[in-house]
């Protein structure tokens, strides 16, 4: 089965703060404070607090997560066992949606573990 499993306990990543943004072709990797990363290889949604505006364009929907940089992850929820969302201290949600297909949809790096989400 594809997607996220609702026995996974996300909970170790509330009180992360987001040190870095890096940005490539056809990944973005989110950088947290202590051990911890996320790499994105999949669609996935920025809704900043103040706007309700939708890029299509991923380099610029990946550029707008720097709004996210030096905030704290306050909450972490599953929808309908495909989307991991994560809510920010600065009111913002990161929706990082998994893929139907076979390649990897997103990796989370927990102190050299890795937990991969296909």
């Amino acid at each position: 089965m594809h997607g996220l499993q609702n026995n996974n306990d996300w909970t170790f990543l509330i009180g992360q703060e987001l040190s870095r943004v890096c940005i490539s072709p056809y990944e973005v990797t989110l950088e947290f404070h202590v051990d911890v990363e996320i790499t994105i290889a999949c669609d996935f949604e920025h809704l900043p607090h103040a706007s309700n505006e939708f890029q299509l364009n991923l380099p610029k929907r990946a550029a707008s997560l720097i709004s996210l940089l030096h905030s704290h992850i306050v909450g972490v929820t599953i929808e309908n066992n495909k989307t991991l969302v994560l809510t920010f201290s600065n009111q913002e949600m990161l929706k990082i949606h998994t893929n139907d297909e076979s390649r990897r949809s997103f990796d989370v790096w927990v102190y050299g573990k890795t937990t991969i989400v296909v």
